[in-house]
Order: C-alpha cells, then structure tokens, then sequence
C-alpha cells in the first residue's frame, strides 16, 4: 500500500461516511475527466458510483432485510 494511500485512509476515517463516499466520488469524476477521448470518459462516468443518497437507501434496504 502506497504511503500517500495510508495517509488518505487515516485521514478519511476521520470523516462521515457521507464525506468519505462524496470524496470517492470525486476522485472517480477526476479520474473519468482525465480520460483521453470522449467514449473513454463516457464508459467511466457509466462506472461511477451513484449519489450517496441513492447508496445510503439501497445499503439501509439490504441492512433491513430479515435473515434467510
């Protein structure tokens, strides 16, 4: 693991999950903006992880679910 890595996830672990999820997701928006052509950024916005209130309430419907 690289060290700039180690420093990112202590210093994330001290934010919200909220804050932490908005901040993968700006990396990925950055990543997708780096992107050499248009399709190139457009299969990697496909890829993006959806808003957090879209993943909060799909992780809230799976927590909820009765055991099998």
């Amino acid at each position: 693991m690289s060290k700039s890595l180690l420093i990112a996830i202590i210093f994330l672990s001290a934010c919200s999950h909220q804050g932490t999820y908005e901040s993968l997701q700006r990396q990925q928006a950055a990543k997708c903006d780096r992107a050499v052509t248009q399709d190139q950024r457009e299969a990697c916005n496909n890829e993006a992880l959806p808003s957090y209130d879209d993943y909060h309430r799909e992780r809230q419907a799976i927590l909820n679910r009765p055991n099998a």
